[in-house]
């Protein structure tokens, strides 16, 4: 993704925010948690150059974003559909495939 899509998404999950409030992060064991977070971190801090020559604070939204999605993805039986879409929706609108919620009515292979 590029550094203009991730800032997309920080946007359109600001506006999500707005309008439907925080929405609930799946529980991680710690360990899980710890792998997650560092292959964010290490992956999107690769790219730190082309975050910093984008904007100041980018690259923590990106993380913030990512891990979140993530955490999402991970474990979508603690969401709801509606809510793991609220999560996951901005990224699949800058143009991201994102696996369906197990219980989504809308899955392809229902």
């Amino acid at each position: 993704m590029s550094s203009e899509d991730l800032e997309r998404v920080y946007e359109l999950r600001m506006a999500v925010r707005r309008a439907h409030g925080r929405q609930p992060k799946p529980n991680l064991s710690a360990a899980a948690f710890s792998k997650l977070d560092k292959r964010v971190r290490d992956d999107l801090r690769a790219r730190g150059p082309q975050f910093w020559a984008y904007r100041v604070g980018a690259i923590s939204e990106a993380i913030v974003a990512t891990l979140s999605a993530a955490r999402a993805i991970w474990k979508p039986e603690q969401l709801t559909p509606e809510q793991y879409h609220l999560i996951v929706g901005p990224f699949e609108q800058v143009g991201m495939t994102v696996p369906a919620h197990p219980d989504d009515p809308l899955r392809p292979d229902r």
